[in-house]
């Protein structure tokens, strides 16, 4: 996948799965010269199985976790054609979603597709990535002191091979406490779990993310400093029982004092819903008492319903960790 692929165009998904990306099919025309004569949008395309170009429409671009198979691929160009789309899918029953670059690190778009909602600003950042592998624990610096913007940075994501893995993250307002850097060490140094690929990353957070009010976006963490993210991962053809298991007792491990998730209070400060995890809405998995939409969006969720029910009554955009309806 390029980046040209991911920016071409977009595409609606009916049936058990729903859209992303056009690569492969005709995609609107570049902008024009200011003066010049636009160019006419392209017809929606439907590509269905069987079609050479539907391989390339469902590839992951993320997590090879998950591997949809709609019955049929709508490339839209227009908001016409997407209105045409979702409503000939609804008219036909069929479950509908909405892809773009393909990075969600669940199954909402694949397997059966479904649409995610955008995340709120994108910032530069610096990383450092704490690696555990079968060779043994080691410690990988980002890029240092300095930031790497955004762009570069997806455009580098966007040129490595989809993989499978299960990632978990967590806001830090403050450092993590003694006893959570002594399981984090334990759990990248020691013995269990020595043949498998996992990590923890701490990235930096805050600065201008910061300065936006709780209350402002969506997004209601403004006081973070870090984010943590536990991951695991896994070739084609293992197991993934024992990655799996592995990450969810480690964060579950970190955070035991709260219910086996980051609850918001103290130096935590939930969790960050670009990067989804339907764990969190497990309740064998997060014995917290605070519900998964707490966890993502604290006291934002009412007004989020409220949206919902005003353009999405029928719930018909909907996935493990949607938006629900008001009852």
């Amino acid at each position: 996948m390029t980046r040209r692929g991911v920016l071409a165009g977009a595409a609606v998904w009916g049936g058990t799965a729903a859209g992303l990306v056009a690569q492969g099919v005709a995609a609107p025309a570049a902008s024009a010269a200011p003066g010049a004569a636009k160019a006419p949008p392209a017809d929606a395309v439907t590509v269905a199985p069987g079609d050479p170009r539907y391989p390339s429409l469902i590839h992951r671009g993320c997590n090879a976790r998950f591997v949809g198979r709609p019955d049929y691929v709508r490339v839209v160009s227009t908001t016409g054609q997407v209105v045409d789309a979702v409503r000939q899918a609804v008219r036909e029953g069929r479950r509908i979603a909405v892809r773009s670059g393909g990075h969600c690190f669940e199954n909402f778009v694949d397997d059966p597709a479904f649409w995610t909602p955008p995340d709120a600003a994108r910032n530069a950042c610096s990383t450092t990535t704490w690696r555990r592998s079968a060779g043994g624990s080691t410690r990988s610096p980002g890029p240092g002191p300095g930031e790497v913007p955004w762009l570069r940075a997806a455009g580098a994501v966007q040129g490595t091979a989809p993989a499978r893995f299960k990632a978990k993250t967590a806001y830090l307002r403050k450092r993590f406490t003694d006893g959570q850097a002594e399981v984090a060490y334990e759990r990248l140094s020691g013995t269990a779990g020595a043949d498998l690929d996992g990590s923890l990353w701490l990235v930096s957070y805050g600065g201008r993310v910061n300065t936006v009010a709780s209350d402002a976006t969506a997004v209601a963490q403004r006081d973070a400093i870090l984010k943590a993210i536990y991951t695991a991962s896994w070739e084609a053809g293992q197991d993934d029982g024992p990655p799996l298991a592995w990450v969810r007792d480690f964060y579950r491990t970190v955070y035991a004092d709260t219910g086996g998730v980051p609850a918001p209070g103290g130096a935590n400060d939930a969790s960050f819903v670009n990067y989804p995890d339907t764990d969190l809405a497990d309740p064998a998995l997060n014995t917290s008492g605070v519900p998964w939409h707490t966890l993502y969006y604290k006291d934002n969720y009412p007004r989020l319903q409220r949206i919902k029910a005003r353009w999405d009554p029928r719930d018909e955009f909907r996935h493990a960790l949607s938006v629900r309806p008001p009852r």
